[in-house]
């Protein structure tokens, strides 16, 4: 299955570093080991990923007892997603500790979205803080062992199926 990357593994090995809701530096290899749900998101988006949060947010409260399985979101616009705008955005959207939001220097998020196969374009430029982008809106799930299990779109998540595919990706 072509995953989050186009290929079949998550990009661990790297030395990706971003930056988390708390301004704290989070490398990407200290994920792994984990079964993870990954997911790319901008917080000025007006459709895609309001969706993609609330279905994500649905599968959180679905998950059974027991089951802690890490939800990460990548912002693909760390021009103006800042730490302090991931915080306000956790905050008003009730993204709890559960919930870990990513930015980090524009060249190497960029590097990083190349990847994982996600593409964010600026669209309807009225300035350099005014714009949407039109991206690739994927929920992916990353087993223990760095293999992307999963891949759907975020608008249209099966939270049944992405269930399944999460009981099967434990180690």
């Amino acid at each position: 299955m072509l995953g989050c990357s186009g290929a079949d593994t998550f990009p661990y090995g790297k030395g990706y570093r971003f930056l988390n809701r708390y301004g704290d530096t989070v490398e990407l290899d200290s994920f792994k080991g984990k079964v993870l749900v990954v997911s790319y998101i901008y917080t000025n988006c007006p459709d895609a990923c309001p969706l993609t949060v609330k279905h994500l947010k649905d599968l959180r409260e679905s998950l059974p007892e027991g089951m802690d399985v890490p939800f990460v979101l990548f912002s693909i616009d760390p021009h103006r997603d800042r730490p302090e705008v991931l915080m306000e955005y956790a905050l008003k959207n009730g993204l709890d500790s559960g919930w870990t939001l990513l930015t980090g220097d524009t060249g190497e998020v960029g590097r990083f979205l190349k990847d994982v196969g996600v593409v964010a374009v600026k669209r309807d430029v009225i300035n350099d803080s005014t714009y949407f982008l039109a991206h690739t809106d994927y929920v992916c799930v990353v087993d223990a062992w760095g293999r992307v299990v999963f891949k759907e779109s975020g608008k249209h998540l099966n939270i049944p199926k992405i269930l399944s595919v999460l009981r099967g990706a434990r180690p």
